[in-house]
C-alpha cells in the first residue's frame, strides 16, 4: 500500500515537472518570436531613414509593449528640430534644439524621470519613472531617436528593449519637454 502512495506522489510530481517544462518552452518560443520580430523592426528602420522617411519609419517603428501591438503617435516628435543628440551618465537626453525663431539652443531633459521599467519592458510615466535603477547597456540609436536597453525581468533575468523618443519627448521653443 505505501508503494502506490508513493507512486502516486511521484507520479504528481513528474506531471507537474513536465507541465512546468512546456510552459517554459512556450515562452522560450513566444520570446524569441517577439525578438525576432524586434529584430526585422530594427532592419527595417535601419533602411532609408533621411529626413521625413526617418520619421516616417519610427512612427511604423513604434514601441510594442508586452502583448499591446498598437503604434503609439508620435507626440512630441523632438528629432525633427534637434541636432547633436547625446545620452549622459544620468540619463539626460541632450540635444541642440531649434527655437521658433530658428535659432539653436542645448537642452536637454531627464528620461529617468519619464520612462519606467515594467518587467523588462520601456514604459513611459508622467514623472519619477526610474527605469535605470534596473537598466544597463543604456544607448541611443537611430541619431538619437531611439533608447535601447537591458532591462530587469522582475525574475533575475534581463530583456533587451527600445523605444522611440519622439513618442513623447517634444521641443517647445528650443526645449525638450515630456508630452503627455
Amino acid at each position: 500500500m505505501g508503494h502506490g502512495f508513493l507512486g502516486g506522489i511521484g507520479g504528481a510530481i513528474a506531471g507537474s515537472k513536465l507541465q512546468d517544462y512546456a510552459k517554459d518552452k512556450r515562452k522560450e518560443k513566444k520570446d524569441a518570436e517577439e525578438e525576432e520580430k524586434r529584430r526585422k523592426q530594427h532592419a527595417a528602420m535601419g533602411m532609408g531613414m533621411a529626413g521625413g522617411a526617418g520619421v516616417a519609419a519610427a512612427a511604423a517603428y513604434s514601441h510594442s509593449h508586452h502583448n499591446q501591438q498598437q503604434q503609439q503617435p508620435l507626440r512630441g516628435n523632438f528629432s525633427t528640430s534637434s541636432q547633436n543628440i547625446t545620452l549622459d551618465k544620468s540619463y539626460d537626453l541632450i540635444a541642440s534644439v531649434s527655437d521658433r525663431h530658428g535659432h539653436q539652443k542645448l537642452a536637454s531633459i531627464n528620461l529617468n524621470e519619464h520612462l519606467s521599467n515594467e518587467w523588462g519592458h520601456f514604459k513611459w510615466v508622467p514623472g519619477g519613472g526610474n527605469f535605470g535603477g534596473s537598466a544597463r547597456n543604456v544607448r541611443l540609436h537611430d541619431g538619437g531617436r531611439v533608447l535601447e536597453a537591458e532591462l530587469g525581468d522582475g525574475q533575475g533575468g534581463w530583456k533587451t528593449d527600445r523605444i522611440v523618443l519622439d513618442e513623447r519627448i517634444g521641443n517647445e521653443d528650443g526645449d525638450l519637454v515630456f508630452v503627455g
